[in-house]
């Protein structure tokens, strides 16, 4: 099994342009997709499953996002 995967909080997507968040993540393997109106979701993929967070956290078990742990249980 792997270790628990670190959070890296990004900044806001519409300062893409600046570079703010390609310093970021730099050194990660990334995927940026358009956003869902209302919903600025996360989704970290590791060996052990598929994480759901959004901008500033992981989110826990018992948090409602929008549905994002469902889409992420999906994709697991």
């Amino acid at each position: 099994m792997s270790s628990e995967p670190t959070f890296r909080r990004y900044p806001s997507l519409a300062k893409l342009v600046d570079g703010k968040f390609l310093s970021a993540v730099e050194g990660l393997h990334c995927v940026v997709t358009e956003k869902i109106h209302g919903a600025n979701g996360s989704a970290c993929v590791t060996e052990d499953g598929v994480r759901a967070g959004r901008r500033s956290a992981f989110l826990g078990n018992d948090e409602n996002f929008h549905g994002f742990q469902d889409i992420c249980a999906d994709m697991a």
